[in-house]
């Protein structure tokens, strides 16, 4: 059975685990819904962080396919502000990071993951972190595979995306990823770059 966490106004990290102890599936952000300053979250593996302005598909095994949020669908993104030296979010294997705003700290980046495979980050706005943007690294022997986009980056110290592992598989798409320190996109493989980029804005690098 599919698990959904629900969050609200004014929230801290998010409460990812139910009272039986299982983690849930999917945690939903109200639009609009302004997570407590210096929130920063560790996922799970699998589980799907979601702001509800957007409309996401959602496979179930009761009622096969359905659209969340069912209803109030619109306004703005919710917000999420990290604090100084603490990156934000934290991804696991098979996560996704849809339809935020996404606020880092100094010395700080928004999106981060290790070691990770069949991450989705989608629709999300990234504006000045205090390191990079996203950063998805590998400890060198682990594939870095997954999907970036429709996501807005800019302002970053550092990079906007920086991809950095043996090989990598990271599908990049109609991204706008501008105005940052270093490089809007830093892909750094050892081994095999396999992923397919296109369709997006990376002008102006370097400029801060």
């Amino acid at each position: 059975v599919m698990q959904l966490g629900d969050m609200d106004d004014f929230v801290g990290a998010p409460g990812v685990m139910e009272a039986d102890g299982d983690f849930v599936d999917i945690i939903l952000a109200d639009p609009g819904a302004t997570f407590a300053p210096g929130a920063t979250i560790a996922l799970n593996d699998g589980q799907r962080l979601l702001s509800a302005h957007l409309q996401h598909l959602v496979n179930t095994d009761e009622v096969g396919s359905i659209l969340l949020p069912e209803t109030d669908l619109g306004g703005m993104p919710a917000m999420i502000t990290g604090m100084d030296a603490i990156d934000v979010i934290t991804l696991a294997n098979g996560n996704e990071v849809s339809g935020f705003s996404i606020l880092a700290g100094m010395d700080a980046s928004a999106i981060v993951g290790t070691d990770i495979t069949g991450f989705d980050i989608n629709g999300n706005i990234i504006t000045d972190a205090g390191d990079e943007g996203i950063d998805i690294d590998s400890s060198g022997l682990a594939l870095v595979e997954g999907l970036i986009s429709g996501n807005t980056i800019t302002g970053s110290r550092d990079d906007g995306v920086d991809l950095n592992g043996d090989n990598i598989d990271v599908t990049f798409l109609n991204n706008i990823v501008t105005d940052n320190g270093d490089e809007n996109l830093d892909i750094e493989a050892t081994g095999e770059f396999r992923g397919l980029i296109q369709g997006n804005d990376l002008s102006r690098a370097g400029e801060r």
